[in-house]
C-alpha cells in the first residue's frame, strides 16, 4: 500500500483526513476458495460509493 502519500498529496486537493490508498494485486484466482465465494454471496457496493478518483 502507499507508503509515502505526500508527493501525492501536494500535487492533488486531497481534503485533511482523507487517506491516499494504492494497491496492487496479480495472480489467477482460486474460484474454490472460500473467500471467493463468500464475496460472490455478500454483493459488492459500487466503487462510487466509497471511493472518489481523481485523475
Amino acid at each position: 500500500m502507499a507508503t509515502y502519500p505526500g508527493p501525492v498529496k501536494a500535487m492533488l486537493p486531497i481534503p485533511e483526513g482523507n487517506a491516499v490508498l494504492c494497491g496492487l494485486s496479480f495472480g489467477y484466482p482460486e474460484m474454490d476458495a472460500r473467500i471467493n465465494s463468500t464475496a460472490a454471496k455478500m454483493g459488492r457496493e459500487p466503487v462510487e460509493v466509497f471511493a472518489s478518483i481523481t485523475s
